[in-house]
């Protein structure tokens, strides 16, 4: 919807079609469109995608390393058979056991870990580059 700061990189709201081609004509055949990057299957945000010479914006954008930011939600006391919300019931007890506190420090413990495993992946990394 409109255009940015940046030439080449418009928002735009796309309506999702189940053929792939959304316009055509032998103006539009040589135009080239790539995305910036995936969204999961059960995600929901913002899909880049570059247009003409907009794709050459979208290396930069990508090296720019903007934050991602994850909500995660749950339902305590049930179990599935794939541990998704769609997947089939297959256990279910009571969780009056679990407190505030006690979930956030579980959730500390694995943010603790998260940030661990991207350090010594960066460190990694920087060790290859050198």
């Amino acid at each position: 919807e409109g255009g940015g700061a940046s030439p080449g990189l418009v928002a735009a709201r796309v309506p999702v079609l189940a053929e792939h081609r959304l316009v055509a004509g032998p103006r539009f055949r040589r135009l080239r469109m790539g995305a910036g990057h995936r969204l999961d299957v059960k995600a929901s945000g913002v899909l880049v995608l570059g247009i003409g010479h907009g794709n050459k914006l979208l290396t930069d954008l990508y090296n720019c390393h903007l934050t991602k930011v994850y909500t995660v939600g749950g339902l305590f006391g049930k179990a599935t058979d794939d541990f998704s919300d769609t997947g089939k019931l297959v256990e279910k007890t009571t969780f009056d056991h679990i407190t505030r506190e006690k979930l956030e420090r579980i959730l500390a413990v694995i943010q603790g870990t998260n940030h661990k495993a991207l350090l010594m992946y960066v460190s990694n990394r920087e060790m290859h580059l050198t």
